[in-house]
């Protein structure tokens, strides 16, 4: 049977008709998953509190390997508990439309997969309704850098108006001082009396507190030239042996070959590094090991010490580099405020992080002289 020709075009244009075409529907929600995945921003979707939706900026801040591994959890999963009521009651106002304070950002710290806590912002938005239910989109800020910074800057300030105090009040003291040590060995000399021997303990012990104070105020940068890091830590490493020894202590060094040099102080940087890796030893009483780690990047050089000691309260730990405050039985809390101040006049940081039960990092950053 021949088909008139008018009418094979006619089934032609039917079945083109009848071809399957992607819905409006299915063409919005592509294009609005494209939109949220090549965000800079992380940001999660989700609904009644289970995660549907991962864009790849918040799979690398909550450190996960694919978003497979993600979708179906709840989302209370990686916020710290401390903020969970908080996320509730801001879930519950997005619902709210007579409100528009749901779109503030809020703080809150999130638990990455390693465990690790960082400080982060949020805010969320209803971004559409399915089958009754509301579908929340959340943009996620790592605030965790600014945070460090805005601590950084802080305690900048106060080593600045303590460091002027204590240059003061050091210079007070120590004509004094000498004073009454001259006269107490020379009545030590004449009486055999052993209050005397205690005195002297006591004196020698302001003196050590006094000289901290003058280490305080601007510390002297007068030898600045290349150095060597390696080098200079091997020094205090020979310096402090006996030391990690007598604790058990292994030190084991993870530095990256061919190290750049930087411009610095090396008397001043030893006695940053004498302070840390004292303070690491004595934390690890029962022995364990110091590791001593380096990174580089064109512009900056990194040393990591790592111990395995006890770690730090978290209630602790942000009192640290105060006047007075110290975790040892017998500290000033002096020693660390000068680490903090000799990094800073050589223009590079110094932060710590610590959980009890898992050990204590100093980090310390300096900048490369760049050639």
């Amino acid at each position: 049977m021949r088909i008139n020709p008018r009418h094979r075009n006619q089934h032609r244009r039917r079945s083109l008709n009848c071809t399957p075409k992607p819905s409006l529907l299915h063409r919005s929600e592509h294009r609005y998953r494209r939109m949220v995945e090549i965000s800079p921003e992380p940001i999660i979707v989700h609904s009644e509190e289970i995660l549907i939706f991962l864009n790849r900026a918040a799979i690398k801040l909550i450190g996960a390997d694919s978003q497979e591994e993600m979708i179906g959890r709840s989302i209370f999963d990686f916020i710290h508990h401390d903020y969970h009521a908080i996320v509730k009651r801001r879930l519950l106002a997005v619902g709210d439309k007579d409100k528009d304070n749901y779109l503030e950002f809020v703080p809150i710290e999130l638990i990455r997969i390693d465990g690790e806590n960082i400080a982060t912002e949020i805010s969320s938005v209803e971004a559409f309704n399915f089958l009754g239910r509301a579908v929340i989109q959340s943009v996620i800020r790592d605030t965790s850098a600014r945070k460090r910074n805005e601590e950084l800057l802080e305690r900048t300030e106060k080593l600045s108006t303590i460091g002027q105090l204590a240059a003061g009040v050091a210079h007070e003291i120590r004509n004094p001082l000498t004073a009454l040590k001259g006269f107490t060995q020379l009545l030590k000399s004449k009486y055999s009396d052993p209050y005397f021997t205690i005195m002297l303990e006591e004196l020698n012990r302001i003196n050590l507190i006094v000289n901290e104070f003058m280490l305080l105020s601007k510390p002297s940068i007068s030898d600045m030239k290349p150095n060597h890091i390696k080098i200079l830590i091997d020094n205090v490493i020979i310096l402090l042996q006996a030391q990690a020894i007598s604790n058990s202590v292994l030190i084991v060094n993870e530095f990256t070959e061919n190290m750049p040099p930087i411009s610095c102080d090396p008397n001043q940087l030893k006695q940053v590094f004498i302070n840390i890796i004292r303070n690491a030893i004595e934390a690890m009483p029962n022995g364990g090991n110091l590791t001593i780690h380096s990174e580089e990047t064109p512009e900056k050089l990194f040393i990591r010490f790592i111990d395995q000691g006890n770690g730090i309260p978290k209630e602790q730990l942000a009192k640290l580099g105060q006047p007075f405050f110290t975790t040892k039985e017998k500290g000033t809390g002096l020693g660390l405020m000068v680490c903090y101040n000799i990094i800073e006049a050589h223009k590079g940081t110094m932060f710590i992080e610590s959980e009890q039960g898992r050990g204590t990092t100093v980090n310390t950053i300096f900048p490369i002289q760049i050639s």
